[in-house]
């Protein structure tokens, strides 16, 4: 069976990501989860999250589907010193410009990809905690309609 495009879309960003050897991150703390925490603990790392999708009109034969992926970023030591807002601002602007305007070229449905600020998307206590951040990236795909 094959996977959904969704799904494909999911692994391709965390193989992307994973691709960039950021400083301080082992690939295996790149991870695609649905949501980027357990209970009141995150994870520590970069968490691929699927989030709400979106349509275009397209054409008269298929649809532009804009799948969403919250990126969210936790260093994990809970002090935000000034090293740790470095390095993350540092993961958040490799993966912007990994993503922002371009393909994901593993799959042949995608035609662009935007990358958009992420902090909204987050509970207020991730988003008062300075050692953590996001982006949202959305997905656009053209999909014939069957």
């Amino acid at each position: 069976m094959t996977d959904s495009i969704a799904k494909q879309i999911y692994d391709a960003v965390v193989t992307v990501i994973q691709a960039l050897s950021l400083a301080n991150l082992e690939s295996t703390e790149i991870v695609l989860r649905k949501v980027p925490r357990d209970r009141n603990q995150l994870f520590r790392g970069i968490t691929v999250s699927p989030a709400f999708t979106a349509e275009l009109t397209g054409t008269n034969a298929s649809d532009d589907w804009g799948y969403g992926i919250l990126i969210t970023f936790a260093t994990g030591t809970g002090n935000g010193y000034s090293e740790d807002i470095d390095r993350m601002t540092l993961w958040r602007e490799n993966v912007r410009k990994a993503f922002h305007n371009k393909r994901l070229s593993t799959i042949a449905a995608c035609t662009k990809s935007i990358v958009s600020p992420g902090e909204s998307y987050l509970t207020k206590e991730l988003r008062n905690n300075n050692d953590v951040s996001a982006l949202m990236l959305r997905v656009w795909t053209r999909e014939l309609r069957t």
